[in-house]
């Protein structure tokens, strides 16, 4: 499961074609969270799907989408990163576990193991963040916590959605959301981590690797390669080296051909989205207002 919004398009193809393509011992379902997408965007996706995997695009919902704007952001992360703290109750059929993955992730091998884990009571499991000491600390301290305190990085959230349900986690992580500062500016990662305090399994690091943290060599086998940070592999500035595995999904999706954007580019396309989605939203709201009008 991902979510994602117009700014992180082609990403989260290349991660629907890079799940898609592993030998998964079970079908995989894989849900995406749509903040705005539009039709096209959402032909594009389904054709990064392959094999038995299953592609399901769930929009959010116009009250659930204004909830999400209203939380705090940065250049490189949009409000759909705070969708992951929604999921139990935006999907309230589904039972036993979800797998979140943020959309800028490339996966390179089964999943399997992560869906039989033992997650001994947590109602989720994530990976040690791998920011320096001192970021650590400035972390910690935001929230009030000792600075050798381990923090995680939610980019790969595993959810036992049961246990997630029973500590009503969701209305306690909106709450802090709403309510925080943020001064270190970690947006829904402090959040998770302030709520899930002392309350989460810690994973193996390989399942959620930034692979310029390691050589190109080792990169090339981690099975969950995550770009996390401003640097993205859709930068025509990003390493080539490190872009092999992440180029070798992008090969089988619309975006195959495309040309990577520059600076100056993004920075234009960035400025022309967000004034689409303002324009969206004012328009949403005058038709619902025309709508009850007397």
């Amino acid at each position: 499961m991902t979510a994602t919004d117009r700014n992180y398009v082609e990403m989260t193809g290349v991660l629907i074609a890079s799940i898609s393509r592993q030998p998964h011992g079970q079908p995989v379902e894989m849900i995406v969270l749509s903040n705005g997408l539009t039709g096209y965007d959402k032909r594009r996706l389904h054709a990064c799907q392959r094999g038995r995997s299953i592609l399901r695009i769930v929009e959010l919902d116009e009250e659930k989408a204004e909830l999400l704007s209203d939380l705090r952001t940065a250049r490189h992360l949009t409000a759909s990163a705070y969708a992951r703290i929604m999921i139990p109750d935006l999907l309230p059929s589904i039972e036993g576990r979800v797998l979140y993955l943020d959309c800028d992730i490339v996966v390179n091998a089964p999943l399997d193991e992560l869906f039989t884990l033992d997650l001994k009571g947590r109602p989720a499991a994530l990976v040690r963040n791998a920011a320096s000491p001192e970021r650590l600390a400035q972390l910690n301290t935001a929230l009030g916590h000792p600075i050798d305190e381990p923090y995680f990085n939610s980019g790969v959230l595993l959810i036992d959605l049961g246990e997630w349900r029973r500590q009503e986690l969701t209305s306690k992580c909106m709450a802090f959301a709403l309510d925080w500062e943020d001064p270190a500016k970690d947006h829904d990662q402090a959040v998770l981590n302030h709520v899930l305090r002392g309350n989460w399994l810690e994973l193996d690091v390989k399942w959620n690797q930034n692979p310029r943290k390691v050589s190109v060599e080792e990169a090339a086998y981690l099975p969950v390669q995550h770009f996390w940070g401003k640097a993205k592999p859709t930068h025509c500035e990003y390493p080539k080296e490190y872009r092999e595995v992440y180029d070798h999904y992008r090969a089988g999706t619309p975006w195959a051909s495309a040309r990577l954007p520059g600076k100056l580019e993004r920075r234009i396309r960035t400025r022309l989205l967000k004034a689409g989605a303002a324009i969206d939203q004012a328009v949403g709201k005058l038709s619902s207002f025309i709508r009850t009008w007397p």
